[in-house]
């Protein structure tokens, strides 16, 4: 495991400062729309034609082309529903890659959305969307995961107009969330981590087909923000992630050893929600299992509302055989990695310590800040001893 420390910690979170302005303002500025969008095709090997447009960049104006919406998963719904993705059968006809199609179930945003928007196959949602100014060429490319909670998100938050003012192919998923990405028994019917696995398709649908987006598959780089960060850190050290799937690593405040990334008790999770649902028998794994595979989805969401979802250690297919801290050690992917955090990066997280420390301390007056860097470092649980390191040299 290669880490790049020759930049110093504010070398870094200047670095991802300046990442986190020309990508995130994007959900809010959606740069200049002077121009006519015009057709632009591609014809992918062994999968067939896709049909993008043309739109112009924030900044400067430069022209890049846009394919948004390509499927590179089979549905997972129905039989396929807490299954590993299956990848896309080819198509006969052009695709018309204009539109970003349908976000992945997630209750937060559905419950927002008009009944209209919620017919057809909710589930139908695993795509990645490309953008790029040259096809003849072999320039670097940025998969990006998104954050949430690995509950919520959607690609079309993350826009393109900032980014590609430089001469990148950048690549957006999306993948299966909350109760239907991160639920599981470590079975084979419902082993659970199926978002991860979603992201790994992806990469290899990017390593079999970004050429002719004028992307190098020998250069990719995998980044995300928070949950999104960890499901990076979670993609490098899989022994299920081939070496050639990416070759550098940004880790936006995302931490795979942060215990909130991790599901200790997957089996009890998916018995609450079978209860929630009014199943029976629901300490039967079997038939709980089945409850959540035949729930209508907008009843699972609604199920699940109360549930924190993470990553489950040793599932069925070995995607996390171990607790990450002890996976970090046996990784041999030589991959350099950019991670950070923002100014005030943990005050989203303080507000939950910050009521339970008051049941402790009704008194805040007297409170020391070795009192209170104490009790968040045992609230935090950090089982790789990092946290208490650290704090112990502050202090």
């Amino acid at each position: 495991l290669q880490i790049f420390v020759e930049l110093s910690m504010a070398s870094i979170i200047g670095v991802l400062s300046i990442l986190y302005l020309v990508f995130i303002p994007a959900i809010c500025s959606y740069g200049p729309q002077n121009i006519t969008p015009s057709e632009v095709r591609v014809n992918l090997s062994g999968q067939g034609v896709v049909i993008g447009n043309t739109n112009t960049t924030a900044w400067t104006g430069q022209t890049y082309m846009q394919f948004r919406g390509i499927p590179y998963a089979e549905s997972p719904s129905g039989e396929r529903r807490y299954k590993p993705p299956a990848p896309r059968k080819p198509w006969s006809t052009p695709l018309q890659a204009n539109d970003y199609g349908r976000i992945c179930p997630q209750l937060f945003t559905y419950n927002r959305l008009s009944p209209d928007k919620l017919q057809g196959d909710l589930e139908d949602c695993l795509t990645l969307n490309i953008f790029t100014k040259k096809l003849n060429a072999t320039q670097p490319v940025m998969f990006y995961v998104h954050g949430g909670s690995l509950q919520v998100g959607f690609a079309s938050d993350h826009r393109p107009d900032y980014l590609l003012e430089e001469d990148i192919v950048l690549v957006v998923i999306q993948y299966r969330l909350g109760v239907l990405g991160f639920a599981g028994t470590k079975t084979p019917d419902m082993a659970g981590n199926f978002g991860l696995m979603d992201i790994m398709l992806a990469l290899q649908w990017v390593q079999e087909h970004i050429s002719a987006f004028g992307g190098d598959s020998a250069k990719v780089t995998v980044f995300g923000e928070s949950s999104g960060g960890e499901l990076g850190g979670a993609l490098l050290i899989s022994p299920k992630t081939p070496p050639s799937a990416f070759q550098r690593l940004i880790i936006q405040s995302g931490s795979i050893v942060d215990k909130q990334s991790i599901n200790m008790e997957p089996r009890a999770q998916v018995a609450r929600v079978c209860r929630a649902l009014k199943c029976e028998k629901c300490e039967c794994i079997h038939r709980a299992q089945r409850c959540l595979k035949g729930a209508p989805v907008m009843d699972l969401l609604k199920a699940a509302e109360s549930e924190r979802y993470g990553l489950i250690i040793d599932d069925y297919y070995d995607t996390i055989p171990e607790h990450p801290a002890q996976l970090i050690g046996q990784t041999n992917k030589n991959v350099p990695i950019m991670t950070g955090f923002t100014k005030h990066d943990g005050a989203i997280v303080l507000g939950f310590f910050y009521d339970d420390f008051k049941v402790s301390h009704p008194n805040l007056n007297t409170v020391t800040v070795r009192d209170f860097a104490t009790a968040l470092m045992n609230w935090m649980n950090d089982t790789t001893g990092l946290t208490n390191n650290a704090m112990t040299r502050l202090l």
